[in-house]
């Protein structure tokens, strides 16, 4: 069982600063500054053994809004990720696959795209849904298996095609 000083949180805040919140007796009411970024946080997603942040931006420009991956540990920034758009609307990211080798996020284009994780370079480009794509996830049992929410009001299974 985890200590009152081994309990973390890992929040996004309104300054644009990802934090480091201890819990337990303390309350820790301002938290550590892990990354400070230029654009609003919309979003954070974190790699399995948690070394990993993967941040959703969001400022006036929807096209020029990359992911950004940081290591928590170095605290420094890891790799971009281009190509989604995403404008005012929150979209939730992903990291995921075997390995966690893969992002993958939504868009304001109605496409799910997925890059190398550590390349930073976009593998796939999915197409289907008639809305936007807010919302990707791993599946954490079948890493093959990827899920997109649209504002279409529909929920999509992707599968790598068979050889």
């Amino acid at each position: 069982m985890l200590g009152p000083e081994e309990c973390t949180v890992v929040a996004a805040c309104s300054d644009r600063k990802l934090r480091l919140f201890h819990t337990g007796l303390h309350t820790d009411t301002s938290g550590r500054a892990l990354v400070s970024e230029n654009s609003s946080i919309t979003s954070v997603s974190m790699s399995c053994d948690r070394q990993l942040a993967l941040l959703s931006l969001c400022s006036e420009d929807p096209r020029s809004n990359p992911l950004r991956l940081w290591d928590l540990g170095s605290e420094q920034l890891q790799t971009e990720y281009k190509g989604h758009v995403q404008g005012k609307y929150v979209i939730r990211s992903s990291i995921g696959g075997l390995g966690d080798i893969f992002v993958a996020s939504g868009s304001e284009d109605h496409a799910v795209y997925i890059w190398h994780r550590t390349k930073g370079v976009l593998l796939e480009t999915l197409t289907g849904h008639a809305g936007m794509v807010n919302c990707v996830a791993w599946n954490p049992v079948d890493d093959r298996m990827l899920v997109s929410a649209s504002d279409d009001n529909t929920i999509r299974v992707w599968l790598p095609i068979s050889s």
